[in-house]
């Protein structure tokens, strides 16, 4: 089970519109996250999206990780956790600008490299590969 369907909430130092300024506050902002399917619907077409990817934002665009958020993290709230429990779901990576209409977001999926962090990490604590 992906986290498609679900909202994502992006954290960042980058700037707040595309050609802008890096932000001097951290920025956050929510945004669901699709299917790879439907992201291969958008104008990134069938073939740029992969499985080791993972796309969010809105089909009007409006809101977006931006130049220098790169690294930063997706995270989703764990579902039926009480305390709330936030899980990172994605690593910001690339996009077609900034929160323009038909191009959401693109993450590094992290749930595809869970074997290779926990390998590199040691007294991590690590959710579960859903």
């Amino acid at each position: 089970m992906g986290h498609h369907n679900k909202l994502g909430i992006v954290t960042g130092w980058g700037a707040t519109s595309e050609n802008g300024a890096i932000s001097t506050n951290l920025q956050e902002v929510t945004v669901p996250i699709m299917s790879n399917a439907d992201c291969r619907k958008t104008g990134y077409g069938p073939t740029r999206i992969t499985d080791n990817m993972l796309c969010a934002g809105f089909d009007e665009g409006k809101k977006d990780s931006c130049q220098g958020d790169s690294g930063g993290p997706l995270h989703v709230i764990k579902q039926n956790s009480t305390d709330n429990v936030h899980q990172i779901a994605g690593i910001v990576s690339w996009g077609e600008g900034c929160a323009k209409p038909n191009y959401p977001g693109v993450y590094t999926r992290v749930n595809r490299f869970g074997t290779w962090i926990k390998s590199n990490t040691v007294d991590g604590c690590y959710c579960s590969e859903d």
